[in-house]
């Protein structure tokens, strides 16, 4: 239960024994009997019972076809995808909601939870992305992803100054596809509204008169991955995306600090990105020392963001290990505190691993060398790089190598020249290859770092080259 719930993003039919917990979630909705050790056990004899049926027919479905049939034997309307959307609730709402649940809410409890509780145990809380308190006058903007059948958590406590709470969330133009979306009232410990939608955006406005203690809003894929921004009360200005106080940017001492890579977006009144802008117009400030323009190493409008690499400042000013970020670009600003980490830094050796698929064709691919390129340019003397490319079978683009503005632009003329997109997409054979090159030519450099640049998920039939595969060959290598 709690490895799922630390990791609520990931790949449901991916996740192997995580899944698990999907089960759980399934024999207490559709099993019985309701309480004890036994709760719900029916469902799983239910659902054998129902694929025995099918291969009986010459009729054999896979886990969700089977499960389909098996809720339509029941006379239920709820399916798959149903369920899931609410799965993905429930493991948001539990929290709020003891047995018996109130009306409408039975849905969205786990009375094994309650059991469990009694043991001195309970579920855990799911991984929220955002848990924050929204302040007048400070917007809450960020872009992030979801695989297949993953969830996403927002947590918002609106300031009682707050008059209006305005939730925006949009799918971006590479993995157009629909999201369920769910936005949850809460006062007093209570559930007092919902509102749910599907759709590749959502543009949501609630009323705060009457002080809301927290507005949850649940984002949840579905048959695709999806890369989105979501934002709270969004006016037009500037805001940076990497790097955050969560994941500061660790640049090396001060005596000799090193590169990082800046991700940032210029909104308009609209909410739309804001394009065409010169680097040389952003003031970007470490601690209260403004960067000089000659340590701006390259720049990239890559998915309506800017990408920007440059070195961080020897002399941050007021700051000497963790510093502020600051970008300004006319009458717009936004300040990231600790979002700079002086420090040692040891050196490492670097994988980029570009899909070169079908799907990759057209503007995603330039945006992916684009990317690349600038990942290139952030690292520096002590670091290794290598490229990788990959569609259905991975290609050596750059073997690992010291890192030196002689290999730089060689791996950047690589990554540049890269063959024209085709083919189906094997992400877990191009990591498990990107590791094994780590592996094979291993050096002192005590970290090691795989930079992956896809727009989807893999398409090859042999699941020995999907990601879930390589994870489970990483994961035994760290152990």
């Amino acid at each position: 239960m709690k490895s799922y719930l630390g990791f609520p993003e990931q790949a449901l039919l991916k996740a192997s024994y995580n899944a698990a917990f999907f089960w759980t979630y399934i024999v207490e909705q559709f099993g019985t009997p309701t309480s004890g050790v036994e709760t719900g056990m029916s469902a799983m004899v239910d659902y054998w019972e129902q694929n025995e049926v099918n291969d009986g027919a010459n009729d054999a479905k896979d886990g969700i076809g089977t499960l389909n049939d098996m809720l339509a034997t029941m006379g239920t309307s709820r399916r798959f995808e149903d369920i899931f959307q609410d799965f993905a609730v429930a493991n948001y709402l539990k929290d709020y909601i003891n047995n018996p649940a109130p009306a409408g809410l039975e849905k969205y409890n786990y009375v094994d939870e309650e059991n469990y509780t009694l043991n001195g145990n309970t579920f855990g809380s799911v991984k929220l992305t955002r848990n924050q308190v929204l302040m007048p006058d400070q917007p809450i903007f960020g872009t992030t992803s979801l695989q297949d059948w993953g969830a996403r958590y927002f947590q918002i406590d609106p300031d009682p100054a707050v008059p209006t709470v305005n939730i925006e969330v949009e799918a971006l133009v590479g993995t157009p596809h629909p999201l369920y979306y769910k936005v949850v009232l809460i006062d007093n410990g209570n559930i007092v509204g919902q509102y749910d939608d599907v759709g590749t955006s959502l543009q949501y406005s609630i009323d705060n008169t009457p002080d809301y203690d927290r507005i949850a809003l649940i984002v949840a894929s579905m048959d695709d991955p999806v890369n989105f921004t979501y934002g709270f009360n969004l006016t037009d200005g500037i805001f940076i995306l990497a790097p955050t106080t969560s994941v500061p940017a660790s640049v090396g001492e001060l005596t000799s600090p090193e590169k990082f890579i800046l991700q940032l977006v210029v909104l308009d009144e609209v909410g739309d990105p804001v394009g065409g802008i010169a680097t040389s117009e952003f003031e970007i400030t470490v601690g209260s020392t403004v960067i000089s323009p000659t340590s701006i190493i390259g720049s990239s409008y890559i998915g309506g963001q800017y990408w920007i690499t440059l070195r961080a400042p020897s002399d941050p000013g007021n700051c000497t290990t963790l510093c502020d970020l600051s970008v300004d670009y006319a009458a717009y600003g936004d300040l990231k505190e600790d979002a700079i980490l002086y420090g040692p830094k040891p050196d490492t050796d670097n994988m980029i691993i570009i899909d070169r698929s079908g799907s990759m064709a057209g503007n995603k691919i330039e945006a992916a060398k684009n990317a690349a390129v600038l990942y290139v340019d952030s690292y520096d003397t002590g670091d290794r790089i290598g490229v990788t490319s990959y569609n259905d079978q991975h290609k050596n683009e750059f073997t690992l190598t010291g890192w030196t503005n002689t290999t730089r632009q060689q791996a950047q003329d690589a990554i540049k020249n890269l063959a024209i997109p085709d083919g189906a997409t094997a992400i877990g054979a191009a990591l498990r290859d990107g590791m094994n090159r780590l592996i094979a030519l291993g050096s002192p450099n005590p970290v090691w770092s795989m930079v992956l640049l896809s727009d989807g998920q893999d398409t090859v039939a042999d699941t020995d080259d999907h990601i879930s595969a390589f994870i489970g060959e990483y994961n035994a290598r760290k152990d």
